[in-house]
């Protein structure tokens, strides 16, 4: 099989599960702050921080506050 059809199919699967979704955010995130920690201009810091910021809002499972 193709490598990109395979990646491709388990993104794909990823994105259906908000669990696996989460943790796939997660270990981005996780990745981006140890990158962070041997950057040395602060441009590249901040750029980094917001980096982190898009992944958490966009993997973050989103609880609905019913009163």
């Amino acid at each position: 099989m193709d490598i990109f059809k395979e990646i491709k199919k388990q993104a794909e699967d990823i994105l259906k599960d908000d669990k696996k979704k989460e943790q796939a955010g997660d270990a981005v995130e996780n990745l981006l702050k140890e990158a962070k920690k041997h950057v040395k201009d602060e441009n590249s810091g901040k750029t980094i921080d917001k980096l982190i910021k898009t992944v958490d809002d966009a993997t973050t499972s989103k609880k609905s506050d019913k009163k």
